[in-house]
């Protein structure tokens, strides 16, 4: 019968070969390091896994918004093609987009700091250290405090498309500050504890403006279709006399591919309300954990976050149109 292999167990006056001994060192040396590592390992993950899912719904946000601006943009032309048809006239110059391009750099800065934030609480708890992320980040954060100043300026808001009071503008200025600092310099030192309990109210109100943000965009595009339906329908009545059969057909199936098009738009628009909301709710649970509190709370919060970009970049993917 084969002899079953073992470890020594040093006995006093017992001489011990010098292999042996190796292997009993290194053994040692492992349990020594797992133990010292288990502390941080959790939540490391937990800051990779944020970082991973608040990537997936900055990289679908992006693509949410310029989806909608281009369906916006099809309303509006098509509205324009009405209103020619009717002896009015209309300009192409003169159509309005659902954001500018000017709100539209805003709000792309706000989501580059976002997601350029959530990457740093993953490298500081993986003890990462690359000047051009670094370098990146600075940028990053130079363009956010950029925003935070024209922001609190007068007409500073609104030139973005953001609707803000004069206290609401204050507090999204100070988030965007704030953000943009540690980005930047990175004032806040150490741990994820400290970072997440100092940034927290500052994610949380740069998440805000945008969910906010969205509420009003999603009115306005609402309001457009709907004016853009009633249109449609009254140049039908006005012309339906004067029309083959097969025009008459054609006008009328422009209806439901416009209210098609009102639904597919507004669903868009409440995915990524969706998302950005839950990436507040995440930070407050990411917060949490770095306390030690209900880490499973904030497995499920990364799991909703994680799902929401998913299912926001598959809508916008589904989109004939985008």
């Amino acid at each position: 019968m084969p002899r079953k292999a073992f470890l020594p167990v040093p006995r006093a006056g017992r001489r011990y070969p010098l292999q042996a001994l190796s292997v009993l060192v290194f053994v040692a040396a492992c349990f020594l390091l797992a133990g010292c590592s288990l502390s941080l390992t959790p939540l490391a993950k937990h800051t990779a896994a944020f970082s991973s899912a608040t990537n997936r719904v900055i990289d679908s946000s992006t693509s949410a918004y310029r989806a909608a601006i281009d369906l916006h943009d099809q309303e509006q032309a098509s509205a324009g093609v009405l209103r020619v048809l009717q002896g009015d006239t209309w300009d192409p110059h003169d159509t309005k987009p659902l954001i500018s391009p000017l709100g539209m750099a805003a709000r792309l800065k706000v989501l580059d700091a976002l997601k350029s934030y959530a990457q740093s609480l993953s490298d500081l708890t993986s003890s990462l250290n690359s000047k051009e992320i670094d370098t990146d980040a600075a940028s990053t954060g130079s363009g956010l405090k950029e925003l935070s100043d024209e922001i609190v300026s007068e007409g500073g808001a609104a030139k973005f498309g953001f609707s803000l009071d004069a206290q609401g503008a204050k507090i999204v200025s100070t988030a965007a500050k704030a953000i943009g600092d540690f980005l930047v310099e990175k004032k806040i030192k150490g741990s994820v504890l400290t970072v997440t309990r100092e940034m927290d109210p500052h994610i949380d109100a740069l998440c805000g403006l945008l969910g906010d943000d969205v509420d009003t965009l999603r009115k306005q595009s609402k309001k457009d279709y709907e004016d853009l339906l009633r249109q449609q329908m009254l140049y039908y009545r006005e012309n339906e006399k004067q029309l083959a059969v097969s025009e008459r057909r054609d006008e009328v199936q422009k209806l439901p591919a416009i209210l098609k098009n009102e639904q597919s738009t507004d669903a868009l628009l409440s995915g990524l309300q969706v998302a950005i909301r839950r990436l507040a709710l995440t930070h407050h649970a990411l917060a949490a954990a770095a306390l030690g509190k209900d880490t499973e709370a904030l497995n499920a919060r990364i799991a909703d976050l994680a799902a929401a970009g998913e299912d926001l970049g598959k809508f916008y993917g589904s989109l004939p149109s985008k």
